[in-house]
C-alpha cells in the first residue's frame, strides 16, 4: 500500500494514511488523459452556449409584409403620388 503524509494548515506532518492499491496503483492511461484534456480545452475555447448554437437561430425575424404588394420599400398602393405620371 502507498503511504502518504497528512499536513495541517501550517505545513507540519500530522498523520499518515494508507491508500489502497486497487485505487491508487493502477497504470496511467494516457489516451484517457488526452481525451479529458482535449475536451476541457475545447470547452474553454467556446465562449458560451449561445455562440455554439448561433447557426440555428435566424439572423432576422421573418417579414410580415408581402414583397410583391408595392409597399415593401415604402411605396404607396396607388402609385400616383409625388408627381408620377400615370
Amino acid at each position: 500500500m502507498a503511504v502518504i503524509e497528512v499536513h495541517n494548515i501550517e505545513g507540519k506532518s500530522v498523520a499518515q494514511v494508507d491508500l489502497p492499491d486497487a485505487v491508487f496503483s493502477v497504470p496511467v492511461k494516457t489516451h484517457v488523459l488526452h481525451e479529458v484534456v482535449t475536451m476541457q480545452l475545447a470547452l474553454r475555447r467556446s465562449a458560451n452556449r449561445r455562440s455554439s448554437i448561433a447557426a440555428m437561430w435566424p439572423a432576422a425575424p421573418a417579414s410580415s409584409i408581402n414583397r410583391r404588394d408595392g409597399r415593401a420599400r415604402g411605396a404607396t398602393s396607388s402609385r400616383r403620388c409625388c408627381g408620377a405620371a400615370g
